[in-house]
């Protein structure tokens, strides 16, 4: 998993955004997949990011830049074949986007190791959360792209 990814997640757990890994009564956080079958569910994938920033002409980039996307799904429709409602994944959404952007000048660890990361800014490019789609079950999608500078490790 790549440590950017980790570490905006934990941050989300961190946050009571919801729950790492698989769960049936919260909201759930995953990297890179989504899983079917839990209620709400966030998913964070890395997409391609920017050209680092370099600051002493050596080559390497003393910050970096991550692009991630972040899809927020809604409940399984209602029994009776109900249009599913999007309050629960729009709230969730909300939430995860408060807890990211709020990130400036802060530290953040990666949940399988003790390493930390200094995290300049993550900025959402296109605003909040905007609802991007549903899927042949009828469940809504939001979406969120954020731009994160992070000193290089």
């Amino acid at each position: 998993m790549p440590p950017v990814l980790d570490e905006l997640r934990r941050r989300l757990f961190t946050q009571s955004v919801g729950a790492i890994g698989p769960s049936t009564t919260t909201t759930s956080i995953f990297v890179d997949s989504l899983p079917e079958w839990p209620k709400v569910s966030i998913v964070l994938m890395q997409a391609q990011g920017q050209e680092g920033i370099i600051h002493y002409g050596d080559g390497v980039p003393d910050i970096e830049r991550h692009r991630v996307e972040m899809w927020v799904r809604s409940t399984a429709p209602a029994s009776g074949g109900q249009v599913p409602h999007s309050t629960a994944s729009k709230a969730a959404a909300t939430l995860a986007y408060r807890a990211l952007v709020s990130v400036t000048n802060t530290t953040l660890q990666a949940s399988t190791t003790a390493q930390s990361n200094r995290y300049l800014s993550v900025t959402a490019p296109n605003g909040p959360p905007w609802l991007f789609d549903r899927d042949p079950q009828g469940r809504i999608y939001w979406r969120c792209t954020f731009d994160a500078e992070r000193a290089s490790t």
